[in-house]
Parts: structure tokens; C-alpha cells; sequence
């Protein structure tokens, strides 16, 4: 200010990111269309690993919880390379089984969760609508960020079957469960 010249001053600041994988490991999960090299439960091992890599590489914390209608393991936010061993053997262990309800399980992780920070979930989605949206409000108002990702076959988004199927679980979305026909 005393000699009239402008100067920038620059720097980088450390934080501490926390960051919270959220794995469905329900049946609808271990899906494979004709199509797929994969389940989708193998592909979103893949994410989540991946996910939970890049940040131990940062050195920051990575937790994860598995679950189907209810939470099956659940890690702390911790980091660390053994943190990192610790999140992959539980991605291995986690199998397809159950239903899924993401809705309440996500109330569940957000009173768990004591320090604010990223929480990823990584699921199909095929979920109560309703339940979804409250459980990602509370995530919200615990002031937690939330980011979806959704795994699905190319069979489920191309829909190529052509004999009679019976679906399960298509309750919960009125619209999927409604006949086609009826539709205007």
C-alpha cells in the first residue's frame, strides 16, 4: 500500500478431505446381461476401489460400509496404505445377496459419520424413490457432499429381452410397474 505497486501473494492450502464409499452389495447387484463381461457388483468394485485409491494417494481418509437392507461392514474414515488393504479386503468379501434399501441406510451413515466430509455411494439404484430422497436430504443436512453412481448392464438400459419376464421389486416405481398399455 505505501509504495502503490500491486503484489499477489499465492499459496496452497492443505485440507483434510474425508471421504465415505457407500458399496451396495444386494442381489440386484450381481446382474449380468448377455452382453457384459461383468456383474455389475465386480464393476463397482472396480469404482470403489479406484475411488478409494485416489484418495490414500492424496493422504487423506477413506472409509467404506457395505450393505444391502442393512449395513454389513462398516469402516471409519481413516488413511493410510493399510487403510487401503483394509477397504479392498472388505470390497472382495462383499457378495450379492438381500434386498437393498438405500434410503434409510443413508440416515443410518449420516449419524454415524461425526466429521463432515464426501460420501459416495455406488448402487443400482432400484429403490424406494421417496426413501432415497429423504435419506440423501439427511446426508445434506449433516452438511455431508453426496455423489451417486449408478452401475447398470447395457441390458438394463437397452432392455432386449423378447420372451415373457417376470421382474421383482418394480413396486416401488409406479411407473415401471404400471402396464405400458395403460399409459397416455
Amino acid at each position: 500500500g505505501k509504495t502503490d505497486r500491486v503484489y499477489l501473494k499465492q499459496f496452497d492450502e492443505e485440507t483434510n478431505f474425508s471421504g465415505t464409499i457407500l458399496f451396495d452389495a444386494s442381489e440386484s447387484m450381481t446382474y449380468r446381461g448377455p452382453r457384459a463381461a461383468v456383474d455389475k457388483l465386480e464393476f463397482a468394485r472396480w469404482i470403489a476401489a479406484a475411488i478409494a485409491y485416489l484418495i490414500v494417494r492424496q493422504h487423506d481418509a477413506v472409509g467404506l460400509a457395505t450393505f444391502d437392507r442393512g449395513v454389513r461392514e462398516f469402516l471409519r474414515p481413516a488413511g493410510g496404505a493399510s487403510r487401503f488393504r483394509e477397504v479392498c479386503r472388505l470390497l472382495e468379501q462383499a457378495t450379492g445377496r438381500g434386498e437393498s434399501a438405500i434410503g434409510p441406510l443413508l440416515q443410518e451413515i449420516a449419524e454415524r459419520l461425526t466429521r463432515r466430509g464426501v460420501v459416495i455411494v455406488i448402487s443400482d439404484f432400484f429403490e424406494d424413490f421417496t426413501a432415497l430422497e429423504r435419506g440423501l436430504r439427511h446426508l445434506a443436512f449433516r452438511r455431508h457432499d453426496v455423489l451417486l453412481l449408478q452401475t447398470l448392464d447395457p441390458a438394463e438400459l437397452e432392455f432386449p429381452f423378447q420372451e415373457p419376464t417376470r421382474f421383482r421389486g418394480l413396486e416401488a416405481w409406479p411407473l415401471l410397474a404400471t402396464d405400458p398399455r395403460s399409459i397416455r
